[in-house]
């Protein structure tokens, strides 16, 4: 039995037949899932029930003549896949030793058998930015000398087991560890400073951007089915340009918009079509919560003019629709909510006080983190009509309430049980872990990007505002 649990618009045709067999099965099911978007993580999942014997077979659709990087869920395991449209793969491992048993027939089967060979030399692939990311600290020449060894390490681990894989996933593999050292070396300045120095810094030393001067700007479309070549993309012409001496300061809102300004241009200038197509949709996506509606409005008008068959228009128009139910001045959704100690409160009860929210997990350590920086505030607003809203996205209720005895934090904590698919977190449009949202007296959204707990006096300042 298969069963959609995410639609999604890709071609009946284009599609994987996945089968197999776990031995001393202890799930009900196996679920195959990947993100349907390039500009966000937007996962769709698949799940097939396995029978008493641990068989199982679904088919499902997948984006054609790309690879497309998924994940296989049984029980308490995950393990990686690759996948090509037209791929007829049967498994079988067993739930003891799920990965060191794990073996594949038919087509597509080299691929995961490479996949399962890697896992057990180096874990999966997408720990290779755990590798890397340690470098991060080094002085320049360490940096890259450290990156460099560890895709080395990878080239070798292909060259020694290549025999039989088709050369179009030998050609993505080395690119999607070789863009992958790129990106880190766009973000190592910045890091890099933020690393040595303790705190947040926008004045970056040349020196910290010799790796990015030696980065090569590479713009090809037949890359954009790389997920390490899309983040890369992302931020090499801005890595670039400020390498190449381009001084803005963050505080400077005019000087960001110049900046900004500077590489649509020169994007348009130097990309070819589709990196293009990518960059501007990918630009826009990740400013749209962030600035003044219109702005994204007219910017999104422009891109369709150009673009009017672009697969990144409903993305882009869900994200500007969103951003309009959440602007400033518009309701906030009245949430059911149901807290800690067994009560139930509606949101719409809070009316007469500034409310903010906060969307997390009990997974997610930056937003513990928070929540205790969060306690710096008590006594400034002290007898103020401000309420801390905590609603976790899972229902590990257990954790939560060890979390609050042990370092008493302050709010109403609630929780959902729907997780990711939860409605409540559907009509506030979370998309990320911590979400904070800022809510009046008169129970409206107050601002489409409020502060975070960190960013404490400009949290204060927001909240003030508020107060009647």
């Amino acid at each position: 039995m298969l069963i959609l649990l995410l639609c999604t618009t890709l071609q009946a045709q284009d599609s994987v037949s996945f089968s197999g067999t776990i031995h001393d099965p202890v799930g009900d099911s196996v679920v195959v899932t990947y993100s349907a978007s390039k500009l966000a993580y937007y996962p769709v999942y698949y799940k097939a029930a396995t029978d008493a014997a641990g068989n199982f077979s679904m088919k499902f659709p997948v984006p054609g003549k790309v690879f497309t990087q998924a994940e296989m869920h049984y029980a308490n395991t995950t393990t990686d896949l690759i996948l090509q449209a037209g791929d007829s793969l049967v498994m079988t491992t067993d739930t003891k030793r799920f990965d060191s048993a794990m073996h594949y027939k038919g087509r597509g089967s080299a691929v995961q058998n490479f996949l399962v060979a890697h896992l057990h030399t180096f874990g999966r692939y997408n720990q290779y930015s755990l590798s890397i990311r340690k470098f991060m600290n080094d002085a320049p020449d360490r940096f890259e000398f450290g990156i460099d060894s560890v895709l080395q390490a990878e080239n070798g681990f292909l060259n020694d087991h290549k025999k039989g894989l088709p050369p179009a996933f030998c050609n993505y593999w080395r690119a999607f560890f070789q863009y992958y050292n790129y990106y880190f070396t766009e973000q190592y300045p910045a890091v890099h400073e933020m690393a040595k120095k303790r705190r947040f810094t926008d004045t970056i030393p040349a020196a910290s951007y010799e790796p990015v001067q030696k980065m090569p700007l590479i713009f090809n479309d037949s890359l954009l089915q790389v997920p390490s070549y899309l983040m890369y993309l992302s931020g090499a012409l801005e890595a670039k340009m400020k390498a190449e001496g381009y001084v803005f300061y963050l505080a400077d809102t005019a000087g960001v918009q110049r900046f900004q300004d500077s590489v649509l241009k020169r994007s348009w200038k130097d990309m070819p079509g589709a990196c293009a197509e990518y960059f501007m949709a990918q630009f826009m996506y990740s400013k749209i919560r962030y600035r003044a509606l219109s702005v994204s409005e007219n910017q999104f008008e422009q891109f369709r003019h150009r673009w009017p068959q672009s697969d990144y228009l409903t993305t882009l128009q869900d994200q500007l629709d969103l951003a309009a139910r959440i602007s400033p001045g518009v309701a906030a959704p009245d949430l059911l909510l149901h807290t800690l100690d067994g009560q139930t409160i509606n949101l719409a009860d809070l009316k007469g006080k500034v409310v903010y929210v906060n969307f997390w997990s009990t997974q997610c350590r930056p937003c513990f983190a928070d929540m205790v920086s969060e306690e710096k505030l008590n006594p400034l607003m002290k007898d103020k009509p401000l309420v801390y809203v905590h609603i976790s996205i899972d229902n590990d209720t257990a954790t939560m309430n060890r979390l609050l005895k042990r370092y008493q934090l302050s709010g109403i904590f609630a929780y959902l049980t729907g997780g990711w698919y939860a409605p409540e977190v559907q009509q506030f449009g979370v998309q990320s872990l911590p979400a904070y949202y800022l809510i009046d007296e008169d129970g409206k959204f107050a601002l489409l990007n409020p502060p975070n707990p960190n960013q404490t006096t400009d949290l204060i300042l927001a909240i003030g505002k508020l107060l009647k």
